[in-house]
């Protein structure tokens, strides 16, 4: 029969917070790149400084013997390392950064990939997009504007969405295929109850060039 053993649950009460931590730090970067050992070392990073911080916190304050235990120390450590995890990317990363490149080390910023730096900045809001498939067919949405309504967007529906691999989903109003080479518009873009707005999705596989015009968003 399987045994938890106590060992195993201070390792497992130990890397618990700093994972949080760790998770919101890279919340938009895709995990498929990851290595176990950078998310165990990474978890190990904000773990440590939670705990550091609570110890420093409870010294004065609290009977040790019964914070010490493991249980007890993770659950006041979580919080901690959720806002490290905040903390470091808001401002944390791009200042050290900024720090790097001013000593002449990198001019990388290590933030995101091209990809993930359009769709997923909230810094910047994408106003037309354009989709050239493999198969020479391209898809265009003149104005996201008009398809970011605020009872879709509640339910978790956009005028567009994309994730770290690439796939792309979005509301397209004018398609063109390669033997006409004129833009028409969608038909039935938009129908009654109960079948709703009609919407792209583009596995990355497919796709061949993306064009977008970005506007500061407000």
């Amino acid at each position: 029969m399987f045994q938890f053993t106590n060992e195993a649950f201070s390792i497992l009460s130990f890397l618990f917070p700093g994972y949080l931590g760790f998770r919101i730090y890279f919340i938009d970067k895709s995990w498929n790149n990851l290595s176990p050992i950078n998310v165990f070392y990474g978890s190990l990073v904000f773990s440590f400084f939670s705990y550091l911080i609570v110890f420093g916190m409870v010294y004065a304050f609290f009977d040790l013997n019964f914070v010490l235990q493991s249980y007890v120390f993770a659950l006041i450590s979580t919080p901690i390392a959720i806002v490290l995890g905040l903390l470091w990317r808001l401002f944390g990363h791009t200042r050290f950064h900024k720090f790097l490149y001013k000593i002449k080390v990198t001019n990388e910023d290590n933030n995101s990939s091209p990809w993930m730096q359009l769709f997923n900045n909230p810094q910047v809001s994408l106003s037309q997009i354009t989709v050239h498939m493999k198969n020479g067919v391209s898809l265009k949405c003149d104005d996201t504007s008009y398809f970011s309504k605020e009872e879709w967007m509640k339910i978790g529906l956009y005028s567009h969405y994309t994730c770290a691999e690439g796939d792309v989903y979005f509301i397209a109003n004018r398609i063109r295929t390669e033997e006409s080479g004129e833009w028409v518009k969608v038909e039935d873009l938009h129908v009654e109850d109960p079948w709703g707005v009609k919407i792209q999705w583009i596995p990355v596989s497919e796709i061949s060039r993306v064009e977008v015009r970005a506007v500061k968003a407000t």
